[in-house]
C-alpha cells in the first residue's frame, strides 16, 4: 500500500512580520530537503539550503524534491501554481500600521545591501536626505508599503492606490479556501504553537530575529502622519481585522 500524500504547505512571508523568526524555527524543525526557501539569494539561517527564487520554482516545478514539505518565502498566494495536490497555506499578519512602519524603518537603514530597483532608489533617497516615508512613496511608489498584506494574500499586482475591496475579498477568499491558519504577531506565541500543530513539529520560544533597534514599530506610530498612515494600510486593516476575528478573539 502506497503512503498518503504530505500536503506541501505554502508559508507566506509578509514582510516585517516576523517572517525571519519564523524561518529560523521552520529551518531547525524540518530536515534540508522538507523545506524550500523562495528568496533571491541565500539565506543566513540556512545557507546550504534549498533556495530558489520564484521564477524558478514556477518553471521548473517538476524537478522540485519530492520531500518537499514547506515553501516559505516572499511570494504572493497563488493556488494556479499549487505544484502538488492538497496544497494549503500558512501565514503570518501584523497590526497594520506598524507593520508598514516597521518596513520604512528597515528600508532605509538597510537599502544599500537589499536587492531590487526599488530599493536602489531608496539607497539613492537616503544618501540624498529625502527618505521621509511620505516622501519616497509618492516619488518611487513603494509597493511593500501600499496595503501589502493584501498584496501577498490576494496574489494583487496591481499599481500603487489600485487595491480595494475587490483585492481584500480575495485575500479572504484565499483564506476561507485554502489556509490552515494565520498568525498574527501580536498572539505570536500562540500562532506558534498552532502552526507547530499543522505542521507537526515542536515549537520551543527563542529569541526574536531581526527587531530593529530602538522604540517598537508601534510606539513610533505619533512621529508618522496619521492621515498618510491610514491611507496606505486602509485595505490591509479590513483583511487584519478578518484574521483577527477568525483565530483570535
Amino acid at each position: 500500500m502506497t503512503s498518503p500524500i504530505v500536503p506541501l504547505h505554502y508559508f507566506i512571508h509578509v514582510p516585517k512580520t516576523a517572517g525571519v523568526t519564523v524561518r529560523a524555527w521552520l529551518a531547525d524543525a524540518f530536515e534540508r530537503d522538507e523545506i524550500l526557501f523562495i528568496y533571491p539569494g541565500a539565506i543566513a539561517e540556512a545557507p546550504d539550503g534549498h533556495t530558489y527564487s520564484f521564477e524558478t520554482v514556477v518553471r521548473e516545478h517538476h524537478r522540485l524534491l519530492p520531500t518537499f514539505r514547506v515553501f516559505f518565502g516572499h511570494y504572493h498566494f497563488n493556488s494556479e501554481w499549487f505544484v502538488r495536490e492538497g496544497c494549503r497555506g500558512l501565514g503570518f499578519v501584523r497590526e497594520p500600521k506598524a507593520r508598514a512602519v516597521s518596513w520604512y524603518r528597515y528600508a532605509v537603514t538597510n537599502a544599500e545591501t537589499l536587492p531590487g530597483p526599488e530599493m536602489a532608489q531608496v539607497a539613492d533617497a537616503v544618501r540624498e536626505g529625502r527618505a521621509g516615508m511620505k516622501q519616497l512613496y509618492e516619488e518611487i511608489g513603494l509597493l511593500d508599503l501600499d496595503n501589502a498584506t493584501v498584496r501577498y494574500f490576494a496574489a494583487a499586482n496591481d499599481p500603487v492606490g489600485e487595491i480595494g475591496e475587490e483585492q481584500v475579498q480575495r485575500a479572504i477568499d484565499n483564506v476561507e479556501r485554502h489556509f490552515d491558519f494565520v498568525g498574527h504577531l501580536d498572539w505570536f506565541e500562540q500562532s506558534m504553537r498552532s502552526i507547530a500543530d499543522v505542521l507537526d513539529r515542536p515549537y520551543e520560544p527563542s529569541e526574536a530575529k531581526n527587531v530593529s533597534a530602538g522604540a517598537s514599530s508601534r510606539d513610533l506610530l505619533g512621529e508618522f502622519d496619521a492621515d498618510f498612515l491610514d491611507s496606505i494600510t486602509r485595505f490591509d486593516r479590513e483583511f487584519v481585522d478578518y484574521i483577527e476575528g477568525k483565530y483570535f478573539r
